[in-house]
């Protein structure tokens, strides 16, 4: 796999850039790495990883199945969506 590939949603250097250290080279992009890291974005790029090659309705359970959420939607409430 390549490293493209594997960056999940946001890397260190759009982070970087999103805080302008991008200008400091390689210390900028540590910077970004950093608070990715403390903000546990790495954390959701993971998921996001483990679950890009699902589509739709699969892609959505997975996701949610990831962070272990669940959910019943009450039959009154499933009657009330206009079709």
């Amino acid at each position: 796999m390549t490293k493209q590939a594997e960056t999940g949603l946001v890397t260190a250097k759009e982070v970087a850039k999103v805080i302008n250290v991008d200008n400091y080279g390689f210390i900028g992009t540590f910077i970004g790495w950093l608070l990715i890291k403390l903000l546990k974005i790495s954390t959701l790029n993971k998921i996001y990883n483990r679950n890009k090659h699902l589509k739709d309705l699969t892609f959505l359970n997975s996701i949610l199945d990831d962070f272990q959420i669940k959910f019943e939607i009450p039959e009154e409430d499933l009657k009330r969506l206009p079709k």
